[in-house]
């Protein structure tokens, strides 16, 4: 997801105990509630990447009213 420079590898779509901890921390969201949605996350997305018109059309399903354009291209570029 995101530009080719940010790109990082992962050989597994598994959670790290690590990774849970510091979404947890960033999100206040508890390890069962991340689980959910990291499952349905790579049941929209099994190959676990999301390409930019993806991302775009998931955030202005969030935001209807929204103008999303720049925010869509700046996340998409940063992650």
């Amino acid at each position: 997801m995101g530009s080719r420079k940010s790109k990082v590898n992962c050989p597994t779509k598994d959670l790290t105990p690590k990774q849970i901890e510091l979404i947890s921390q960033r999100t206040n969201l508890t390890e069962h509630e991340i689980h959910q949605r990291h499952s349905v996350f790579l049941e929209q997305y099994p190959d676990g990447l999301i390409s930019r018109q993806q991302l775009y059309e998931g955030l202005c399903e969030g935001w209807p009213e929204g103008q999303i354009d720049k925010f869509a291209s700046h996340l998409f570029a940063t992650l």
